[in-house]
C-alpha cells in the first residue's frame, strides 16, 4: 500500500516504487537487461517526479494538452 495525502501523490509514489523495484531487480539479476533500454529508466523516474503533487497544479498542466472534443470535463467536476 502507497501512502500519501492524495490521489495523485499516491499514484505518483506508486510509479517510483515501480521503478524502484526494476532497478533492484536489474541489479540483483532477477530480470533480463538489454542495455538500450536501461536509459529510459532514468527518463521514467525523471518523469514521474515532474509531476506536481498537487492535484489542481496537475490538472492546469494537463488541461492544454487535453483535446476538449474528446473529454466532457464536467462530467469529473473539473471546470477550468
Amino acid at each position: 500500500m502507497i501512502k500519501a495525502d492524495n490521489y495523485v501523490s499516491a499514484t505518483k509514489n506508486a510509479c517510483l516504487r515501480g521503478v524502484h523495484i526494476i532497478e533492484e531487480s536489474l541489479r540483483a539479476g532477477k530480470l533480463k537487461n538489454d542495455e538500450k533500454e536501461t536509459p529510459w529508466i532514468d527518463v521514467l523516474r525523471s518523469d514521474i517526479e515532474s509531476i506536481p503533487d498537487n492535484e489542481e497544479k496537475f490538472i492546469e498542466e494537463m488541461l492544454p494538452l487535453l483535446d476538449r472534443g474528446k473529454i466532457l470535463l464536467e462530467e469529473y467536476g473539473i471546470s477550468f
